[in-house]
């Protein structure tokens, strides 16, 4: 049996990956009663801004599972919602990722050399299968810090970014590297000068230095008390619904205002595919 060894970042107990389950249930509107905030404060809103607290990390099990899964969906819907604002005037909506990231904890050789943490100690992240592979939670911070300069950059390449280096740069393959990570980006069609500007933004992960992306995710995870992955935030509300990526829909839609003619078409577009963690 591998024995865990933690290390000066070890994560704070309470940051818990949701409890998976499958549910054979959905009332549309029931998402939207659990987040009323959001309706009286955002109601008919033509901005929809939607952030995703998740993890680069592909190896912790059904959670990171379901992550991939509802990417591949907002992947799939986000296009049609975007069709429908765009229409009628409004902005389109980009999903945007945030990342959750521990500081080493003082200035020793300990935290500088730790394989949980890069930029020497000042992001670190749980090694993502300890005593079992080669990939460390360095290796975790790097592919995080990665996805925050693409989102960056290039908003709209974002999330086929992130779903196509799932499949195609698995851990289990050994293949979790950033000349993987270069081969998707040209894939989803960066051209070299702009692979470059991904890279330049990225920096020198070795170096004693923070980086000015992950710093802002580290900060606004302590204001808004983001504990649990994935932590979901409409218009800068928690989203406390079903995660079921109807029920995300469905409460996207009702921003536009229940009953208006932008709430009527965007509805149409609500997948049935269901799946969904317990909240």
């Amino acid at each position: 049996m591998a024995t865990l060894q933690l290390s000066l970042c070890t994560p704070p107990q309470h940051m818990l990956l949701r409890r998976i389950s499958t549910s054979s249930k959905f009332d549309g509107y029931s998402s939207v009663a659990h987040f009323p905030a959001l309706l009286q404060d955002t109601a008919h809103s033509t901005h929809i801004e939607v952030e995703l607290w998740i993890t680069a990390n592909d190896a912790c099990g059904p959670a990171c599972d379901e992550i991939v899964s509802l990417k591949k969906e907002l992947l799939r819907v986000l296009p049609k919602l975007n069709t429908i604002t765009e229409k009628n005037g409004d902005h389109s909506i980009a999903v945007r990722p945030r990342f959750v990231y521990w500081k080493c904890g003082g200035k020793s050789l300990k935290c500088r050399d730790d394989p949980d943490c890069a930029f020497q100690g000042h992001f670190c992240v749980p090694d993502p299968d300890p005593g079992q592979g080669p990939f460390h939670g360095a290796d975790i911070v790097a592919a995080n810090v990665r996805e925050s300069c693409v989102y960056k950059h290039f908003p709209s390449k974002w999330l086929a970014f992130s779903t196509l280096f799932n499949s195609m740069c698995p851990s289990s393959r050994n293949m979790y590297t950033q000349q993987c990570a270069m081969d998707v980006l040209k894939r989803v069609g960066l051209t070299m000068a702009q692979r470059g500007k991904v890279q330049r933004c990225f920096g020198n992960a070795a170096q004693d230095t923070t980086h000015p992306l992950a710093a802002e995710d580290m900060d606004k995870q302590v204001s808004m008390g983001v504990h649990v992955l994935p932590t979901l935030m409409l218009n800068g509300h928690r989203y406390m619904g079903s995660f079921q990526t109807n029920a995300i829909v469905t409460a996207i839609c009702s921003i536009f205002g229940v009953g208006s003619s932008q709430h009527r078409q965007c509805i149409k577009v609500v997948p049935q595919h269901r799946f969904t963690w317990d909240v």
